[in-house]
């Protein structure tokens, strides 16, 4: 009820609005251009698949990809992202089917563990709430954020037109507060007058682990008992034979799944009206029997001209989700554990293979228990906005906006009576989560030309209403003797936050040679959460680029040359940091005298870039470089105690420094054959300028813990040194000769989130039928932990504590981590993956049998191969998790799924 009311008290305003500006229209009386869509610089089809592109002339690097020049596959929008802008990284969180992606830009977010600001035509997507409970988790995901799917993954990929990507202060200012962390702008399919043209496709696909799981090890003795290296050594035990077991191997749960989908898109004239059109179902069933989530879609736009001087246009989607997982809450080994962990079993001695389902990658009991296991989702999202174009001279024009989007999360988890368990306890939990975000926005613009000189005023008043709500309830119940025992828990939370902001900008050009321009913006805001006023902020922006070689009159090797720069500030206060700030416990000791309460100030962002593009005549070759500073303020958890036994904390200052590169090439185009590449290149380096607390650790899990340290990368690795020797020289490492851990040094061991990123896209179309398409990614210069090993090692089965042929570090590493010692086991996770690779044929003779004015049938495959020496699982999904490690499921990280292989096929026919 509330998500109606919001949006019938938005429509009367607009309505209110919309008898003013045709009263306006008709008292003018002049005819004036129609209103036109000037945020992007239109390509030529043959190079618009991605590519720097500047807004008005602008001197901020902006990207922008346009989904139908890739290649006819389903894909998500982070999976549409990946691997196609500089300086945006998206990892995916887990290999689990509809689980999540973090995207960061220019590893901004990674801080926060926030993402960018997602404007789907003209409508700003909610924020995510601020999810805290009394268990210590993140409930909206029900203990694990992981598995909670990423907002921008609500938007169909097949519905979209284009895609804006802005990723940093200089140019995302004109967004307020949200656009700290980035802006991801999507055009969804314009509305097209005339008969009604239809496009249809249907998808069908399968997927495998894309990882092999590591083989349980054992040496055992004659009675068929494991008898480890350090056993036999001391003559506790002595080897006989060998044992090992791959959970891929068997009968496994975890051997494939599979995808299928479908969509339909249309759009025709009705009248002076035009409209879009589509809907998309898709199915995806994970590595596990029980994994799934399904996803449906629907969009629409309409567009109602009224005369030359008045545009009407509107905009909706809804999406919703199921997500059924099973066993995957705060301790996804659950999961996999006994795939990995369980110990082997010789099937050629008495115990029957078939009866155990350790060995099966079970974790424990049967597969009748794991399949009342796990947690259900469903999740719906609305989003409906309208724009109002008028231009009452020439010379004015206005417009006016409303905006609508929310979204529910309704999560429920069950666990069953444990077979063995003598308590035979039953938990459930559920979990409620909502954001509704509302806006409202009027804008003038007046523009002048004075001889060759042109110049834009633009005066914009925007209002923003967020609000967030969470529940959260925990029953337990236990069966002892007989007596039932009964336990519950139950949390609340809720946000509100409202912001006034008004922008004034100034742009001047002469033609395309120079532009220049900038603006302030003040932002209002008060939160509901904080019980004192929050100060009003005030940030600046301003950019400038001039054409030094214009390709109308260029005469040589260089066809143009721009040279650009921008600058920003933006600050504000995210309700969600002030929500951390007033509910996260303390990280170290309180003192005798009670911490004294720091005002609430607000975060701030200030970057400036500088950048080249340029085209050569040459194969075509386009390039575009762009260096950039950043120097972020960030009060975290600077907030007042709020509850008795939590503290606020200290700012933090982060100055990170990078540079970006892309380089598009033509290498061949004639009549039969054209082959184009593109690649990606971004270098980034952060430090922590500014941190008033001791070293904290915010993450990591055994072997390495990661921190935050002045001086320091944010959240870099800190591991102790391992200390063991031979001493008796008989080529075994014994517990004896391992020297436990000192866990007063410290040493830095690294980043633990990507420093170098890269990318390959190459496509081949021949005869203007057949389109072969690749791309490749790399990510690098950061560490990741071998939880798979280490866990392993625990259990006794890993090879290190086995195999006599293990080197000595090796046998160190291992018995250490056997005996939970916190070292060793932090390797590189720099890996190339090929991401994508796809044929499509179009054949008109075949889409003529059918009536249809095309066909196209595409063939392509997802994470096929992974090039890498991290010995893990994937080093993608094993990568530390953004921000803090507990806001995001634990200090300590545990075991994730890797990537799935997948294999799709894909028919779409076009009338």
């Amino acid at each position: 009820m509330p998500f109606q009311r919001q949006l019938i008290r938005l429509s009367r305003v607009a309505f209110c609005r919309a008898i003013g500006a045709l009263a306006i229209w008709s008292l003018a009386g002049v005819r004036v251009l129609a209103a036109q869509d000037s945020s992007v610089v239109p390509l030529p089809d043959s190079t618009r698949a991605t590519r720097p592109v500047t807004v008005d002339s602008t001197g901020a690097d902006i990207v922008v990809i346009f989904p139908d020049s890739l290649p006819d596959m389903p894909r998500s929008m982070s999976e549409l992202l990946a691997a196609r802008v500089p300086g945006l990284f998206v990892q995916r969180s887990t290999g689990a089917a509809g689980a999540s992606s973090w995207i960061s830009m220019r590893d901004a977010g990674a801080v926060q563990a926030l993402e960018p600001l997602v404007v789907v035509d003209g409508v700003r997507r909610a924020s995510t709430p601020p999810h805290f409970n009394v268990f210590g988790t993140s409930s909206s995901a029900l203990e694990g954020e992981r598995l909670l799917p990423s907002p921008v993954d609500d938007i169909p990929v097949d519905q979209v037109e284009r895609v804006e990507i802005l990723r940093g202060p200089a140019a995302a200012a004109r967004y307020g507060r949200d656009a700290r962390y980035g802006v991801i702008v999507v055009t969804t399919r314009r509305p097209a007058a005339g008969l009604p043209q239809f496009r249809a496709s249907v998808t069908g696909g399968v997927g495998s682990q894309g990882a092999d799981f590591p083989a349980n090890f054992a040496h055992l003795d004659a009675s068929g008992n494991t008898c480890t290296n350090a056993d036999a050594a001391v003559g506790g035990c002595t080897q006989v034979g060998t044992s090992s077991y791959s959970v891929l191997r068997d009968r496994s749960p975890f051997a494939s799944g599979a995808r299928r989908g479908a969509r339909l898109d249309a759009t025709a004239g009705l009248g002076i009206a035009s409209f879009a059109l589509g809907a998309t179902h898709d199915r995806a069933d994970g590595v596990l029997p029980m994994d799934g989530a399904d996803h449906s879609a629907l969009t629409a736009r309409a567009l109602v001209p009224f005369g030359s001087r008045v545009n009407l246009s509107a905009s909706a989607q809804a999406s919703l989700r199921g997500i059924s997982q099973p066993a995957q809450g705060s301790s996804p080994l659950e999961i996999i554990s006994g795939g990995i962990y369980g110990q082997p079993i010789d099937c050629s001695t008495s115990t029957p293979c078939a009866s155990d389902t350790t060995s099966h990658g079970y974790w424990i009991g049967t597969p009748e228990y794991l399949a009342v296991l796990g947690t259900r989702r469903r999740l719906q999202h609305f989003s409906e906005g309208a724009v109002l174009d008028v231009s009452a001279t020439p010379w004015l024009t206005s417009q006016t906006s409303i905006g609508f989007d929310g979204f529910a999360n309704h999560g429920k988890r069950f666990d069953g009576p444990m077979p063995g368990d003598v308590f035979q306890g039953v938990r459930n939990q559920e979990n409620v989560s909502r954001a509704v975000r509302s806006s409202l926005e009027e804008s003038l613009r007046a523009t002048w030309a004075v001889a060759t000189l042109q110049a834009t005023t633009t005066l914009v008043v925007r209002s923003d209403r967020d609000r967030s709500h969470e529940t959260t309830a925990l029953t337990q119940t236990s069966v002892f003797n007989g007596n039932v025992l009964t336990a519950g828990a139950w949390s609340w939370s809720k946000t509100r936050d409202r912001r006034t902001t008004v922008r004034l900008e100034q742009r001047a050009s002469t033609g395309n040679r120079v532009s220049a321009g900038g603006g302030l913006l003040w932002t209002r805001q008060k939160a509901g959460l904080i019980p004192f006023g929050l100060r009003a902020t005030l940030d600046g922006f301003a950019d400038a680029s001039v054409l030094l070689i214009d390709p109308a009159t260029a005469t040589r090797g260089v066809r143009s040359l721009r040279l650009r720069a921008a600058a920003g500030q933006i600050s504000g206060y995210d309700p969600r940091v002030l929500a951390r700030a007033a509910f996260v416990p303390i990280f170290v000791p309180l003192t005798s005298d009670p911490p004294q309460i720091k005002p609430v100030r607000a975060e701030r962002a200030f970057e400036i870039e500088s950048g080249v593009d340029a085209e050569f005549a040459p194969a075509n070759l386009r390039l575009s470089l762009t260096a950039y500073r950043r120097n972020d303020a960030d009060p975290y958890l600077s907030g007042p105690i709020v509850p008795p036994g939590y503290v606020s904390m200290g700012d933090m200052r982060r100055r990170l420094t990078g540079v970006e590169l892309t380089v598009g090439l033509t290498l061949v185009d004639v009549e039969r054959l054209r082959w184009t590449m593109q690649s990606q290149l971004a270098l980034t380096n952060d430090r922590v300028t500014h941190w008033q607390l001791p070293p904290i650790l915010i993450g990591g899990g055994r072997g390495a813990v990661t921190a935050v340290e002045e001086g320091k990368p944010f959240g870099h690795w800190l591991t102790v040194p391992l200390i063991w020797a031979d001493t008796n020289g008989n080529g075994v490492i014994e517990t004896s000769e391992i020297t436990p851990p000192q866990y007063t040094d410290w040493s830095d061991a690294g980043h633990s989130r990507p420093t170098r990123t890269a990318a390959l896209q190459s496509s081949i179309v021949l005869l203007r039928a057949l389109t072969i398409g690749a791309q490749l990614d790399y990510a690098g210069g950061h560490k990741a932990i071998d939880l798979a090993t280490v866990g392993q090692c625990l259990a006794g089965g890993c090879v290190a504590l086995n195999d006599p042929r293990a080197s000595l570090a090796e046998q160190a590493r291992g018995l250490a981590a056997a005996n939970g010692f916190i070292v060793g086991y932090l390797e590189s996770a720099s890996a190339v993956r090929l991401r994508e690779l796809s044929v499509s044929l179009s054949s008109a003779r075949i889409a003529s049998l059918a009536r249809a004015g095309s066909l196209r049938f595409t063939l392509a495959g997802r994470n096929l191969a992974t090039w890498s020496r991290y010995h893990g699982l994937d080093p993608e999904t094993d990568l530390q998790s953004p921000g803090f490690g507990s806001f995001t499921g634990g200090v300590f990280q545990a075991l994730y799924l890797p990537n799935t292989r997948q294999l799709t096929a894909r028919l779409t026919l076009s009338y």
